[in-house]
């Protein structure tokens, strides 16, 4: 993976360039935030209010609510209207996750940070830097934890099956990177279409995560070189 040692020299970097870049958690939290208060708005409830063809699909297979903050509302329904219109509506978003609490999140980072230490043997700031490519550290400022930030895929309306993205979701592996050049052709086509969608939509990927888009964030701001970022973190839900 591509990493950058400069936000200032990242956000000179052309956008088909910045994409495969990563920047790093240690500098991406760094960035300002300006909080916007801006309220989250219940998934389940705007899907049925609106009649949105949005799948979701909670991590906790007990949750019955998923919150987001309400522009990352409006701009997943221009991702599910453009992958509806490019698959002749065979095709949808599936969700499976969106704002996080930060103590699930010290729950997510903890489990991570044990499991690659046993495997790999890692430590220190070695351990951490490799952790938090897929895991936010829960005393920064997690994307998750802002509401502004979401796990999504494709799948296919009818069948319910989702597409082939190459890798599992959440998969803490090479095989994860948005561009991994190793997966299979069609997977590779997969993840494009879903990033076109996000991108269309006014998303930016995590390039470490296929699955991970954002808006309003820190690494929304650097990405789209914005002065400070929309949504800090929150231990609960903003409503």
């Amino acid at each position: 993976m591509n990493t950058v040692t400069s936000i200032k020299i990242f956000q000179a970097m052309p956008e088909n360039e910045r994409k495969i870049w990563y920047v790093p958690e240690g500098l991406a939290t760094e960035y300002p935030i300006r909080e916007s208060e801006e309220v989250c708005v219940e998934l389940f409830e705007k899907i049925s209010k609106e009649q949105i063809p949005l799948c979701l699909q909670p991590e906790d297979s007990k949750s019955t609510k998923m919150f987001i903050r309400k522009e990352v509302w409006e701009r997943i329904k221009r991702a599910v209207s453009y992958l509806q219109k490019e698959t002749q509506g065979t095709a949808t978003l599936k969700i499976t996750d969106a704002f996080r609490p930060l103590e699930r999140q010290r729950i997510y980072f903890n489990e991570l940070m044990r499991e690659t230490q046993e495997k790999q043997g890692l430590e220190g700031s070695e351990l951490w830097e490799y952790v938090t490519q897929f895991v936010a550290d829960p005393n920064r400022c997690p994307p998750h934890s802002t509401g502004g930030a979401l796990d999504c895929t494709v799948t296919h309306v009818k069948t319910g099956n989702d597409y082939d993205m190459g890798s599992p979701m959440n998969s803490a592996s090479d095989a994860s990177f948005t561009w991994d050049d190793h997966i299979q052709m069609t997977a590779q086509k997969n993840r494009q279409l879903l990033y076109t969608a996000m991108r269309k939509a006014g998303c930016v990927n995590l390039p470490t995560e296929w699955w991970h888009y954002s808006y309003g964030d820190q690494y929304w701001a650097i990405f789209e070189k914005q002065k400070y970022a929309l949504y800090g973190s929150k231990e609960t839900v903003l409503v």
